[in-house]
């Protein structure tokens, strides 16, 4: 797949990079609403742009909607659109998101947080490919595939009545599951380059590298906030002139030194003195930056 957002995320030799990639092939070359689910900060949102855009949809709208972000009638208006002035706030018209990806994708994200009634109203339009706005009349017939981008277990949710079968059903005609980035550790080090190698592009005296015991570290802390807490990290570095050594990785992360379990992790490595001198350099260079900001 030579999409960079694949390649971005898939990066390393994993099993999971593999299966993934081919998984994300298969979707965009079908027609199949997919649901992609995992921990957050793994990735969903990049695989649906990566199908969008190797899809024969590629030309149509990628339109997203966050059921998280809204309440029913907010949510409701947002998808099927509403007549002028059919909401609490006056306004003008909306067209709403099903028309406006007609002939393209809707990526819905958090429909776990939906309640029945929504859920419901979502199920018809998927099954009938038709939608009354909010406030109007007429009917309207769209042909729009849905990417579903959950961090909820939707199938917990149907087992304990939270969430419609059918509505599942619709939406998870495909399921590609992500996993957290300390379940592909041997993929932290490529992704970690690379993400350094993609910041300092733009320098003219040649990319950054990590150090063998910054890797190591990187691959051993265990990365809560998975693909997205290591790239906030690896940005931080993109101004470095040398090579970036496990010191500067802590002081990157000075808070990390004050978790039990991080603690741990780095007396394997530096030992107790050494522990206290990055606790030290850390601080350091936090002060360093709040001077500068």
């Amino acid at each position: 797949m030579s999409n960079h957002l694949a390649h971005r995320l898939l990066l390393g030799s994993s099993g999971w990079s593999a299966h993934a990639s081919d998984q994300i092939a298969q979707a965009a070359a079908s027609r199949q609403n997919v649901l992609i689910t995992g921990p957050r900060g793994t990735g969903k949102k990049y695989i649906a742009r990566t199908i969008h855009t190797h899809s024969s949809a590629c030309a149509r709208p990628l339109v997203p909607l966050s059921c998280d972000l809204l309440p029913s009638p907010l949510f409701e208006a947002q998808l099927f659109g509403h007549a002028r002035s059919a909401l609490v706030k006056p306004s003008g018209a909306a067209l709403g998101c099903l028309r406006a990806a007609d002939g393209g994708m809707v990526l819905l994200n958090s429909p776990g947080s939906l309640d029945l009634a929504s859920q419901g109203e979502l199920l018809r339009a998927l099954q009938k490919r038709q939608f009354v706005p909010v406030g109007a009349s007429e009917s309207f017939e769209v042909n729009v595939r849905f990417i579903t981008a959950s961090s909820d277990d939707l199938r917990r949710l149907v087992d304990e009545g939270l969430f419609l079968h059918e509505l599942y059903e619709e939406l998870a005609q495909l399921v590609i599951t992500t996993v957290s980035l300390q379940e592909r550790a041997e993929d932290i080090a490529a992704l970690a380059e690379h993400f350094l190698a993609e910041k300092s592009a733009h320098r003219a005296d040649g990319k950054r590298r990590f150090s063998a015991d910054a890797l190591h570290w990187l691959q051993c802390y265990s990365w809560p906030g998975n693909v997205g807490e290591l790239k906030s990290l690896v940005d931080q570095f993109s101004d470095t002139n040398d090579e970036i050594g496990l010191d500067a990785v802590l002081g990157a992360t000075a808070v990390l030194t004050t978790k039990p379990y991080v603690r741990k992790m780095l007396r394997r490595f530096v030992g107790f003195g050494g522990l206290r001198a990055l606790e030290m350099h850390a601080c350091q260079l936090d002060q360093a930056r709040q001077c500068k900001g």
